[in-house]
């Protein structure tokens, strides 16, 4: 009885809160999604007054190398929500940094950091790793508070996409333990507090008690907060499951506004938005959300985000469809298969070529191949689409098989361009190697994970973060891959510059 009249309370006074939340803002649902429009127009301009932040951090970490692990914490942040790919680098260097001059603290926060961004573009099972080395190596006082955060978000994350099964109860209940203990560090009715506690109410299945927690945010966080957006999320989505749509409207319509006056590609609340509106029957509007929320997570590499986004995406384009746009889900398709091929293949293309006419060569043979599969892949989804088995589809990208598939198809042509460039790789390389630890291929040009990593070293790709991210492993696998190899070396200390020799024409 209590929690009914809670919920009721809540919904009485929501347009009130709305209104008091904007400041000078619009009052209205309809003013605030007007709002959005407007700055969406805008948006570009935000993203790029993020973008200058970030050269500037990178110009005075050139410029302070005393200050360099605090910098290159900053600039993490700063880069965060524009892309997953660029943070996770950033955090990489800041770790080397961090290693190089004793400072365990800052390594650690590093790797949790990177952790976070490591759920967001996929790669949840090394998300899992990164914060279970984390924890069974100690966790410093300094980075408790983050370490609780990221492990929360990473479980109700889980939770979330694994639905109501028993599995994801569990995930849930993890989550709000970590909540339990984030809450204990924090100060009382500090935002950060009052977001946890909000959680904690959720995972206890407390809705109308986890929105009531929520709601003085609206009125006592600057929009530039980015606590705010967070709340305000949150706050929409426990109306949504209480089918208050047009209170969910309101706070996901101010969440939104946030996220693009702060130029984040990241953040959920336009496609959840989206879907709001998509149940309230506003087809265009929703639409138009979810394709820039489908834009956005493509665009900052976010994976999580664009399954969300695809999946709400489905049954907009079902029901335009139905109002004579019934090529629009078969487009969708297509696009969401092509802004994951091009993300994939971009992520290879754009970064330290310094090996010109060597990665030109690897650059074709991997875009024909990858071309080939993805013709195949199209037909596949136009198959399902045209007959109405979207749910097939969805199910394969959520399994992840397409992004194993191509990674197994990177591999291959991977190697057999590389031991085509340098058919003497591996007589070279065992040249450098202890007669005790020479190489054997178990297939003729089929390297290991190992060996591709000295590959990348050898065309001059020496970002440790884009290595693990084309191998599909952590970067701390490719520290110990180089350190493996460096002890089996006969001259250890040359051996990074020995293998750059490999091939070279004296």
């Amino acid at each position: 009885m209590r929690k009914l009249f809670v919920c009721y309370v809540l919904l009485l006074l929501a347009p009130v809160m709305a209104a008091s939340s904007a400041g000078s803002l619009p009052s209205t649902e309809e003013g605030l999604l007007d709002l959005l429009d407007r700055e969406l127009i805008r948006r570009d301009g935000y993203i790029r007054k993020r973008i200058a932040s970030a050269d500037s951090l990178n110009k005075l970490i050139a410029s302070q190398s005393e200050r360099r692990t605090e910098l290159y914490l900053d600039l993490g942040t700063m880069v965060a929500p524009i892309n997953c790919d660029s943070a996770i680098s950033v955090f990489s260097r800041g770790l080397e940094v961090a290693r190089n001059v004793g400072d365990s603290v800052s390594a650690q926060r590093f790797l949790i950091l990177s952790a976070s961004e490591l759920r967001k573009f996929g790669a949840t099972p090394d998300a899992l790793n990164a914060l279970k080395n984390v924890n069974e190596n100690g966790i410093f006082p300094e980075n408790r508070l983050l370490y609780y955060e990221t492990a929360r978000d990473l479980n109700l994350y889980i939770a979330e996409i694994l639905e109501s099964s028993e599995v994801a109860r569990s995930y849930l209940k993890e989550g709000m333990n970590f909540a339990e203990k984030q809450l204990e560090l924090l100060p009382p009715d500090t935002p950060s507090a009052q977001i946890a506690q909000s959680i904690i109410y959720y995972a206890k299945g407390q809705r109308p008690l986890s929105a009531g927690s929520l709601h003085n945010l609206a009125t006592d966080l600057d929009m530039s907060d980015p606590d705010f957006s967070l709340a305000m999320t949150m706050l929409g989505g426990q109306y949504y499951y209480l089918g208050s749509l047009h209170e969910a409207v309101r706070y996901w319509s101010l969440a939104a506004i946030s996220e693009v006056r702060n130029g984040d590609l990241k953040g959920s609340a336009m496609a959840r938005l989206g879907r709001a509106l998509y149940d309230l029957g506003d087809l265009e509007r929703a639409y138009k959300y979810l394709s820039i929320s489908l834009e956005n997570s493509v665009r900052a590499g976010d994976m999580s985000n664009t399954v969300f986004v695809s999946e709400s995406m489905i049954p907009v384009s079902q029901a335009l469809s139905s109002l004579s746009h019934r090529r629009m889900l078969m487009m969708f398709g297509l696009f969401v298969t092509l802004s994951v091929v091009i993300l994939l293949l971009g992520n290879f293309y754009r970064h330290r070529k310094r090996r010109v006419k060597e990665l030109e060569q690897v650059k074709r043979q991997l875009a024909n191949a990858n071309m080939s599969s993805l013709e195949d892949f199209t037909r596949m989804c136009r198959r399902k689409i045209t007959a109405g088995q979207t749910d097939d589809l969805l199910k394969y990208m959520k399994e992840g098989r397409f992004m194993d598939e191509q990674r197994e198809k990177f591999d291959e042509i991977f190697d057999e361009t590389f031991l085509a460039i340098y058919p003497g790789f591996i007589t070279g390389l065992n040249h450098l190697l202890l007669p005790d630890k020479q190489i054997v291929l178990s297939s003729p040009n089929v390297l290991s994970t190992e060996l591709r990593v000295l590959a990348f070293m050898r065309l001059g790709v020496d970002d440790t973060a884009r290595i693990a991210h084309f191998l599909g492993v952590s970067t701390n696998t490719i520290y110990t891959y180089r350190n493996k190899f460096r002890n089996m070396a006969v001259e250890r200390e040359t051996f990074d510059s020995d293998v750059m020799q490999i091939g070279v024409m004296k």
